[in-house]
C-alpha cells in the first residue's frame, strides 16, 4: 500500500481483514499484500479473482503471498464467509454470486 491515498482510504475504514483481488497476481497483488501483512492485516487472496502471464509466475505469487501469512481463497470461499447466514435476504441475494463462480 505504497499510495498514499490508498493507504489512508484502507486505514479509514477501520477494518483488520482484507479481500484482495487484482488484474496479475505476481504484479497487483503480490506486493501490496506483503505490505499490507506487515503492518498487520488479515489478508485473504482470491486465487480465482485474477492470474498471471504464466501459470508458474502465478503458483509462485501465490506460494509467497501464502507463506508471508496470506490466507488463499477463492470468491465462494469469501462469499459464503461474508454471507453469515444463507436464509436473511442478503444471504439469498449472494447466492447467484456462487452459482455464477
Amino acid at each position: 500500500m505504497h499510495h498514499e491515498g490508498f493507504n489512508k482510504a484502507v486505514k479509514a475504514t477501520g477494518r483488520e481483514k482484507l479481500f484482495v483481488a487484482g488484474i496479475t497476481t505476481e504484479i497487483c497483488i503480490t506486493f501490496p499484500v506483503l505490505q499490507m501483512l506487515e503492518e498487520g492485516y488479515e489478508v485473504q487472496v482470491s486465487a480465482d479473482a485474477s492470474a498471471s502471464f504464466s501459470q508458474v509466475g502465478n503458483d509462485l505469487a501465490l506460494q509467497r503471498m501464502h507463506k508471508a501469512g496470506a490466507a488463499i481463497v477463492t470468491v465462494p470461499q469469501i462469499v459464503s464467509e461474508l454471507a453469515l447466514d444463507w436464509t436473511s435476504p442478503n444471504g439469498r441475494k449472494l447466492v447467484s454470486i456462487i452459482e455464477y463462480s
